[in-house]
């Protein structure tokens, strides 16, 4: 899995580039339109879609936007919950993913579904208690540095598991790339730095 990890997050660092704020801006408000205009089939009340932490990218391969947007953390919601809305470059609607992640029976589980157009791709439950990834190799250090970033072991081990059922198999796709991970872009960017080959 660390390779497959490995080989996503470099893909987005090198195909995801950050817009500038004011494009940032106007396309959140695009992403907000759509979903009012019930263009986007959501599992979680619109209302609670938190847009002042958006990330909106480009894709560099096929010059497509991407608003990845978090949900609030709020009752049984946890992080790493997301919808992602995918415009072309004339900021046409094209498609959309969803992550919900909630509380599971335990305090030690989640409960995901995630879906891709409003199909359902994957869903299931999780431990959030797995135990610590070595930090001797590059997995270990991207999770110590994501981990220090707000994202934890349990979330990149989902992320995986989503890539994979969208895609077939964890290699690398649009879906995956276009997916809920993009709200951590920033931050994996910033970890492929401080744990790359020149570090």
């Amino acid at each position: 899995m660390a390779k497959d990890m490995n080989s996503v997050f470099k893909k987005i660092a090198e195909v995801i580039e950050q817009v500038e704020s004011k494009r940032k801006k106007e396309l959140i408000e695009t992403a907000k339109a759509t979903i009012q205009q019930d263009k986007v089939n959501l599992h979680l009340p619109s209302d609670d879609l938190n847009y002042d932490k958006a990330v909106v990218t480009k894709n560099m391969e096929d010059s497509n936007y991407i608003v990845a947007i978090p949900y609030k953390v709020q009752g049984k919601v946890k992080e790493t919950s997301a919808a992602t809305i995918v415009f072309d470059e004339d900021r046409d609607f094209l498609r959309y993913q969803e992550l919900v992640v909630e509380q599971g029976a335990d305090p030690d589980s989640v409960i995901y579904r995630y879906y891709v157009d409003n199909e359902e791709k994957a869903s299931g439950t999780k431990t959030t208690s797995e135990p610590e990834v070595s930090t001797e190799n590059w997995l270990g250090c991207m999770n110590s540095c994501l981990a220090n970033q707000g994202l934890s072991n349990w979330a990149i081990g989902l992320f995986a598991a989503l890539c994979a059922a969208a895609c077939g198999t964890i290699i690398l796709c649009t879906a995956c790339i276009e997916g809920p991970l993009l709200v951590y872009s920033v931050q994996i960017t910033n970890c492929l730095k401080d744990c790359g080959p020149n570090s």
